[in-house]
């Protein structure tokens, strides 16, 4: 239920992520990673129904904080609505993923490293497929 006309929402550089509660953000999020959150809820040991924003409105920190987990997301995104770039802001990977990637790339064998370079290359085209589909 909209309260504020849309104008608010542009003054105060507010959107309608704002707007949502807790489960609800949390079924967004859940959308978003292609995961059903009758999954969330079976896999983290919460009973059938507790990601239902009919029934619940808000969520415990400690519940929040275990789903955000279980996605793999961080309270950013959480806040936000939008997954914290991996970049700094000039479409370089910053230093501390870099050597993160570079170490865990290093210990692989020969024919992994090639399957991994594969693997992203199939990933960024996939992406650009579907870029490309949502500008149409």
């Amino acid at each position: 239920m909209r309260i504020f006309p849309n104008i608010f929402w542009r003054v105060f550089d507010m959107n309608e992520w704002d707007e949502l509660t807790p489960v609800e953000k949390v079924l967004k999020l859940c959308e978003k990673k292609s995961i059903a959150p009758s999954k969330v809820e079976k896999d983290l040991g919460f009973g059938n129904g507790y990601l239902n924003p009919k029934k619940v409105q808000d969520i415990k920190f400690k519940r929040l904080e275990r789903i955000l987990e279980y996605l793999g997301l961080g309270w950013e995104e959480f806040f936000t609505g939008k997954e914290k770039p991996a970049t700094n802001g000039d479409g370089e990977i910053d230093n501390e993923k870099r050597e993160l990637v570079n170490s865990l790339f290093d210990r692989l064998t020969f024919e992994q490293q090639v399957e991994a370079v594969n693997w992203l290359r199939n990933q960024a085209q996939s992406q650009e497929a579907r870029d490309g589909h949502q500008e149409d």
